[in-house]
């Protein structure tokens, strides 16, 4: 009964982990569509305005650009992480089942000992195995984990296209172009008159 209602909880939770996943999955391709449609847009105007507009136009292109490469650099670390949460999730409920069953088995024992010298050698073998199994399987969830971390962590690393350096102007330092300025009016009150 205890193992059905590990087994259960272990479907259980795989099921959500790939809910999750489903989710991160349907979640990029509306943001690929997005991106697609805002590049299509900046491509259409950039043919409307003249030249020296056709900088700023390539400039906003490629911000969707690298927009689109960072929202999709993000779905695909969220979609990793739901993997690795998975696994993280059997491994869990691996050790759930083995330490019921190792629970089961040490109080078999325990109960079938005739003498005190039987029971205190039951007891501990059963806190022997206990101990072993908490060990071995503290290792492989960390290992789990580390793997899951490390997997996540290499999707957000790589970033499709090479990329500039992370600052705001990082994109113009390619061109060799200078970063637009943005020209704000200024009024005052000595303006109005």
């Amino acid at each position: 009964m205890i193992e059905r209602s590990a087994k259960t909880a272990e479907q259980h939770l795989e099921e959500a982990a790939e809910e999750l996943r489903g989710t991160m999955a349907r979640s990029g391709d509306m943001v690929s569509e997005a991106a697609g449609a805002s590049r299509r847009m900046a491509e259409r105007s950039a043919e409307e305005f003249n030249q020296g507009s056709a900088r700023r136009i390539e400039a906003a292109k490629e911000v969707v650009d690298r927009t689109q490469q960072n929202l999709g650099v993000t779905v695909q670390t969220g979609i990793r992480l739901a993997g690795g949460f998975q696994a993280v999730l059997r491994e869990w409920a691996a050790y759930t089942r083995n330490a019921v069953q190792c629970n089961i088995d040490g109080v078999d024992s325990i109960m079938r000992a005739r003498t005190l010298e039987e029971v205190m050698a039951a007891q501990g073998n059963l806190l022997n195995a206990e101990v072993q199994l908490m060990l071995t399987s503290s290792v492989s969830i960390a290992e789990t984990t580390a793997r899951a971390a490390k997997d996540a962590a290499g999707a957000s690393v790589s970033r499709p296209g090479g990329g500039t350096s992370g600052t705001p102007d990082g994109l113009f330092r390619r061109t060799g172009q200078a970063a637009p300025m943005v020209e704000w009016p200024i009024t005052t009150d000595d303006a109005s008159e």
